[in-house]
């Protein structure tokens, strides 16, 4: 079927007059007609009847009506998409990132370039979904933590966040601006769930330390792992974030070099680009270009 001619159909039901749709159209009255019946005949069933002097959408054009407008929207945006790729100047890129880039990712994500229209879509969720996305293809480029699937990912490494011991301002423990790892274990841990990729990371650490972690609740983010910390339920591991109300809460050095979270950026190792392979590598220097001034206040 001719796009064509369907673009000739929706203008004919518009106007219900084949002089004027004609007119509109740019093109004779004969040339609307054949478009027309060659519609019908392929569908066998007619689509306009008459109405006195002009035409009208009989009970299947206006069905058919329906449908050929969704379609030419949707080939309209495949348009506007596909030269969106092949113009290196513009186009979106899908960022995923876990809880740990939650601040880095505003700030690195600024293009430097401003002839070049990029525009960005962000997603945050646990590193194992936004590895899972960036397999599908659903993101382009991911920043995680700790990611599992290496076989699949490139990675690049993008800096080690250092983790903290959160305290309330009001525990006794806030007297103190450091905690040596066997103390911890003496202390109730407010901690994630196991599906992220920041508690696999506090787990090891205690596995390799040979500790035993006082776990004493799981809850799913920071904001409300905070809340209970603030209420001097028990203590988190956590990297420093200016997110978090430094008035309420104190952050302890652990005393181990082990106490990292490192972050990297991700990509698909077989990826149908986006945007041209030359736009991808350019946003990755600009990211670690700026990881300095981009993560310098949370370290």
């Amino acid at each position: 079927m001719n796009l064509r001619h369907l673009e000739f159909f929706v203008e004919l039901a518009h106007t219900e007059h084949m002089a004027k749709a004609a007119e509109n159209l740019g093109i004779t009255q004969p040339s609307l007609s054949y478009a027309i019946s060659s519609i019908e005949k392929e569908l066998g069933v007619p689509l306009f009847e008459k109405d006195g002097r002009n035409i009208k959408l009989s009970k299947y054009g206006k069905i058919y009506l329906r449908y050929v407008k969704a379609g030419l929207a949707d080939f309209s945006k495949g348009n506007t998409y596909i030269s969106e790729l092949v113009d290196t100047n513009s186009g979106t890129v899908r960022f995923g990132f876990s809880s740990a880039a939650r601040e880095i990712a505003p700030v690195s994500f600024k293009h430097e370039n401003p002839e070049q229209h990029l525009n960005f879509y962000f997603e945050q969720d646990v590193t194992s979904v936004i590895i899972q996305k960036l397999l599908s293809e659903k993101v382009d480029l991911a920043i995680v933590a700790n990611p599992d699937d290496l076989e699949s990912v490139n990675l690049t490494h993008l800096f080690d966040q250092k983790l903290y011991l959160a305290v309330s301002i009001n525990s006794p423990l806030a007297k103190q601006d450091k905690i040596s790892v066997n103390d911890l274990a003496s202390y109730p841990l407010i901690t994630y769930p196991h599906i992220n990729c920041l508690r696999q990371n506090i787990d090891t650490f205690f596995e390799r330390a040979g500790i035993e972690p006082n776990i004493s609740m799981v809850l799913a983010d920071t904001a409300p792992i905070m809340n209970f910390v603030n209420s001097d339920f028990g203590v988190a591991i956590v990297p420093k974030s200016n997110l978090i109300n430094q008035k309420e809460i104190k952050f302890l050095e652990i005393d181990s070099k082990a106490a990292i979270n490192p972050v990297y950026v991700a990509t698909k190792k077989i990826i149908s680009y986006l945007l041209q392979p030359n736009d991808y590598l350019l946003i990755l220097k600009t990211i670690i270009k700026n990881k300095n001034k981009t993560v310098k206040a949370l370290l």
